[in-house]
């Protein structure tokens, strides 16, 4: 008798932690959608910036000012993304919450963010 209560047991722990696997991937993808994201508004920024060139001295500032702008926000959906895949770990109590992921989410975040803040001044 005992058996068949032993057997659902390991079956349980086992969709548990298939379940925990799943949600953790879910919380990746969705980082590195932000992730992209972030990038498309750098790229448009810097693309706006470099390609479209204007005659006139306000269509060329406008441009340029609105190029700017679309970088500053990738910076910022760079951070959002690092603050929401760190809160959601948290939430999902991920046993890498602390570790490795964590720190690597950070470490792209910085460079990336830095990449494009130089990017945004050597556009100036």
């Amino acid at each position: 008798m005992d058996k068949p209560i032993d057997e659902s047991l390991r079956l349980a722990k086992e969709r548990t932690e298939l379940a925990k696997e799943r949600n953790k991937m879910a919380n990746d993808r969705t980082f590195l959608s932000w992730i992209r994201t972030g990038l498309a508004f750098v790229g448009g920024g810097i693309a706006i910036i470099r390609f479209l060139s204007f005659v006139h001295f306000t269509n060329a500032l406008i441009s340029k000012i609105t190029g700017q702008i679309l970088i500053v926000g990738g910076i910022a959906v760079f951070i959002f993304a690092l603050i929401n895949y760190k809160n959601s770990c948290i939430k999902l109590k991920l046993e890498n919450a602390d570790t490795g992921s964590i720190w690597m989410a950070r470490a792209m975040v910085c460079m990336l963010a830095i990449l494009s803040a130089l990017l945004l001044f050597i556009t100036a």
